[in-house]
């Protein structure tokens, strides 16, 4: 990854990609899709993101105070569908769907490893609009994938993902479609799954009740 100064991170958002936000309280660790956000600042750097209150991710960045911005290529879009049509309320997204992560370099919440773009975040002041949460943070921390970047912009080939709506993304000119499930039964069977995986790892595990 190639770092970027924290005054030149609007670069990875401009244009409006559709960028997976990660936040973490303790143990617990959240994704999910985002596409309302806007750069604020360049000096400091700020940004903006809106959240309804609704969202689990919401509850987690008013106790911690930070979080990941993630940017996927075309490659992540099963990832960014996943994690933006359920809830972590009800299943832990990190576990069900697999996501690796690493830890962020400034900030509590943990960033995804096969993501092109990252941008750590340190809310500075939120504030409710509507029915969502504008939240205004600093960027801390930036970086980018090399390959996807050239003369301080993204690449042509970068493959950044744009939401259309629905189940229907935008990359490379083309509207694409995931084919993944994420339906109850389907994420149930994933929980039961990696919950069995866990438990094939220690002897003598005493399973613990799934809620």
């Amino acid at each position: 990854m190639l770092s970027i100064e924290p005054e030149k991170a609007n670069r990875l958002v401009n244009g409006g990609p559709v960028m997976i936000l990660s936040c973490r309280r303790e143990a617990r660790v959240n994704m999910m899709a985002v596409s309302w956000l806007s750069w604020i600042s360049t000096c400091p750097p700020l940004l903006g993101v809106s959240i309804s209150p609704s969202c689990f991710s919401h509850d987690i960045i008013r106790e911690t105070g930070d979080f990941v911005l993630n940017v996927p290529d075309a490659e992540m879009i099963p990832t960014v569908h996943q994690v933006g049509t359920t809830t972590g309320r009800t299943i832990d997204k990190m576990r069900v769907f697999d996501l690796v992560t690493v830890w962020g370099r400034t900030v509590k919440a943990l960033t995804l490893s096969y993501a092109i773009g990252v941008l750590e975040c340190q809310v500075t002041d939120f504030r409710k609009i509507g029915d969502h949460t504008f939240f205004i943070a600093k960027v801390l921390y930036a970086a980018v994938d090399e390959t996807a970047w050239e003369d301080g912009h993204w690449s042509e080939s970068a493959g950044l993902v744009y939401y259309l709506g629905g189940d229907k993304y935008l990359t490379g000119g083309r509207i694409v479609r995931p084919k993944v499930k994420t339906d109850y039964l389907t994420l149930r069977q994933a929980m039961h799954q990696r919950r069995q995986e866990t438990l094939d790892l220690f002897d003598d595990a005493v399973p613990p009740p799934l809620t």
